[in-house]
């Protein structure tokens, strides 16, 4: 089995029509919101379970990738923007009546 990676792209997601990334990372498809987050903001992140990300900017050909930070990557000082998984807001569910 190959796991593949490709460059972020933006999209609108399906769900909820907001603007995302999208990218496959090591075979993983990933929706990212596209706000980069601070330090309290990644912690705030990872305890409501949410995955966070590095985005890797390249510069040729002009691509931006993400790698996913696990424990070991956010104890180590940041190098470039961290994006957390997107998650579609909650809406109330419907009502019968």
């Amino acid at each position: 089995m190959t796991l593949y990676t490709t460059p972020a792209e933006p999209r609108l997601c399906v769900r909820c029509d907001t603007w995302v990334l999208r990218a496959h990372a090591d075979g993983v498809d990933i929706r990212v919101d596209p706000v980069p987050l601070d330090a309290a903001a990644e912690e705030q992140a990872v305890a409501e379970g949410r995955s966070t990300y590095d985005a890797v900017f390249l510069t040729w050909p002009a691509r931006t990738y993400l790698e996913y930070r696990d424990e070991h990557r956010r104890a180590r000082p940041r190098d470039g923007p961290v994006l957390r998984a997107h998650r579609c807001p909650r809406t109330s569910p419907p009502t019968l009546f």
